[in-house]
């Protein structure tokens, strides 16, 4: 891990940073992952030009960009492991031993691009302070549990999604008032709001989630969020009216 920082007068600040992370739930070709990351701001509020309204307004511009990784899956995914169990040979029984499962030795890090633009704004002494933040992200080198032909000893097995592609974008906004701020006692008000769409983009197939009675509940598909709700679409209620019409077509 390493990070370098620079502020020229509390008006412009950089940062970089650089991270390597190792995970042995990957293969050996693919457990490091590099992580970097650069973020910039400018407070407009330092400047010269700015000082006639000071007391009235503070401006705050950010914007940032990264990468992050994830690994969130169990143990050995990347080896079969070894299980036992019996055959019958001849007149005995003898105990076996065979590969758990099929394994993708390639499997690696599902990584996360991210850009951020942000600005604080602070109203008369930062007694009222406004936060907005936009935010667009793409996820590649999906980690999932793919299904494969069971010639193969087994049924699934982890691996990396190389064409599908998870987006996420939103924005969320901040409001913080200082009301009353004396030596007794302080009153705070705040709120916010955040608004996030997701879409999935580049599977080859069609992922569902299945509840009670095997019935399909959830769906994941190209040009729809992830595990978006799967179901019948109601077309109204019965009405007593409409149970005499069947009871009279019936007859």
């Amino acid at each position: 891990f390493g990070r370098a920082m620079y502020n020229y007068h509390d008006r412009y600040t950089l940062s970089a940073t650089l991270r390597t992370d190792g995970c042995s739930r990957f293969g050996s070709d693919n457990r490091w992952g590099i992580f970097p990351s650069v973020s910039a701001g400018w407070n407009l509020s330092n400047e010269e030009f700015f000082k006639p309204v000071a007391d009235l307004l503070s401006v705050k511009l950010r914007a940032s960009w990264g990468i992050s990784g994830n690994n969130n899956i169990s143990n050995y995914r990347h080896i079969a492991t070894i299980k036992s169990g019996s055959y019958n040979f001849g007149d005995e029984t003898v105990i076996t031993y065979y590969p758990s499962g099929f394994t993708d030795l390639n499997l690696g890090w599902e990584k996360t691009r991210q850009t951020n633009i942000g600005v604080d704004l602070g109203f008369f002494l930062n007694r009222l302070n406004l936060i907005a933040n936009y935010y667009y992200s793409i996820t590649n080198d999906l980690l999932y549990q793919n299904t494969v032909s069971a010639i193969t000893g087994s049924t699934t097995m982890w691996t990396n999604l190389k064409d599908g592609k998870v987006y996420n974008k939103g924005f969320d906004i901040q409001i913080d008032g200082n009301i009353v701020a004396t030596k007794d006692w302080r009153w705070n008000l705040g709120f916010n709001v955040s608004i996030n769409r997701n879409k999935v983009m580049g599977l080859t197939d069609v992922i569902t989630q299945a509840a009670q009675r095997s019935q399909i509940t959830h769906i994941t598909k190209n040009g729809l969020p992830i595990g978006s709700f799967y179901g019948l679409v109601s077309e109204g209620l019965i009405t007593s009216a409409d149970y005499a019409l069947i009871q009279e077509d019936a007859r």
